[in-house]
């Protein structure tokens, strides 16, 4: 069975000890939980359910002292990332942008870098192309201040795509190479995958059919 499978099977459980958590008020507890279980909300389709802990968990008394101020950030990124996948982009901002302003005080270099690329990710969807673009390029420089090569090759993967949606294909391809050699580099298949994906979007809008077909069955 996969991880998710597994968590699907204990997700009962993953309930309890959230609903445990919040009525004792064990706020880092409920902040860590509700945080790390995002993804598994996504990938498994409970994304509203997800939604209704987090906002529970957000409600928690006492969460915005410095002590949670990590956590803290962190499930507001989460319960934006749901907000977003859900298309409601109204809500998601807000919460993105206290996620960046928690990290911003706390001096989290890493976490301002995953806020703001959360932040690009909300505006390209939005279809805010500019907008995203900034948010990506300061991500981008805080990711080769710190020398993180798998969100370098990330943060160049999504201004790649944005550059695609500018109609900047030359700008695009340049990019998303940079991000595939990355991900070569890093033995990544799965980001492998995606910029191939996107590079083939661009060769097709540039005309060259057939180069694009050997990188999309590639």
């Amino acid at each position: 069975a996969t991880w998710l499978e597994r968590m699907e099977q204990d997700n009962d459980n993953l309930r309890a000890a959230l609903d445990n958590t919040i009525s004792l008020q064990a706020s880092d507890l409920a902040l860590r939980l509700g945080a790390a279980l995002w993804r598994f909300w996504e990938y498994r389709g409970h994304v509203e359910e997800g939604r209704r802990w987090l906002n529970t968990v957000l409600s928690l008394p006492g969460i915005d002292t410095q002590e949670y101020a990590f956590r803290h950030a962190q499930a507001l990124n989460a319960a934006g990332a749901l907000a977003r996948i859900q298309g409601d982009f109204a809500q998601a901002r807000p919460l993105y942008e206290q996620s960046l302003a928690l990290r911003r005080k706390a001096g989290d270099e890493r976490g301002i870098a995953a806020a703001l690329n959360s932040l690009g990710l909300l505006s390209m969807h939005a279809g805010k192309y500019a907008e995203a673009a900034t948010y990506f390029h300061e991500s981008l420089q805080l990711c080769r201040k710190l020398d993180i090569q798998k969100d370098i090759a990330g943060r160049l993967n999504n201004l790649g795509i944005v550059a695609m949606y500018q109609g900047d294909y030359e700008q695009a391809r340049t990019l998303l190479e940079e991000s595939m050699r990355i991900h070569q580099e890093l033995n990544d298949r799965h980001g492998v995958a995606g910029s191939l994906g996107n590079l083939g979007d661009v060769l097709r809008y540039q005309g060259e059919y057939d180069r694009a077909m050997e990188v999309l069955e590639e």
